[in-house]
């Protein structure tokens, strides 16, 4: 019997290799917290100087909850590409310079991001 030529082109991925891969962004984790924190701190004491309201502290908290709780879950697709990309691109590997790159792009779309967010909840008011 012949093997399917579909079944012949999948190769299980050794689980340490897995394992090493999301154990090296979840290391990382904590500095993009962080830097999560800080931008949202930093960028609301900004803004506000210019134009604070009485109601925004309330939407403010939403907002650190919601933008801390989607920056993880996007933080997450990190990792989870580099997982398919080695499984379907026969075990292709992203060196360390790549992922220190990628790390490097992610905290600073995650600052930019974190400053749209204050200045949209500071402009925005709930009636």
């Amino acid at each position: 019997m012949t093997e399917d030529p579909l079944d012949s082109k999948i190769k299980i991925d050794p689980p340490l290799v897995s394992i090493d891969i999301v154990k090296w962004w979840e290391r990382k984790r904590w500095v993009f917290n962080v830097v999560l924190i800080v931008s949202f701190v930093f960028f609301t004491y900004l803004v506000s100087q210019f134009e604070m309201k009485d109601y925004v502290f309330k939407n403010l908290k939403a907002a650190f909850l919601i933008e801390l709780v989607l920056g993880n879950i996007i933080y997450c697709f990190s990792w989870l590409i580099e997982l398919m990309v080695n499984f379907y691109a026969d075990k292709v590997r992203f060196s360390d310079n790549l992922k220190w790159a990628v790390f490097a792009m992610g905290l600073l779309i995650t600052v930019i991001v974190s400053f749209f967010v204050v200045d949209a909840v500071i402009d925005f008011r709930f009636i």
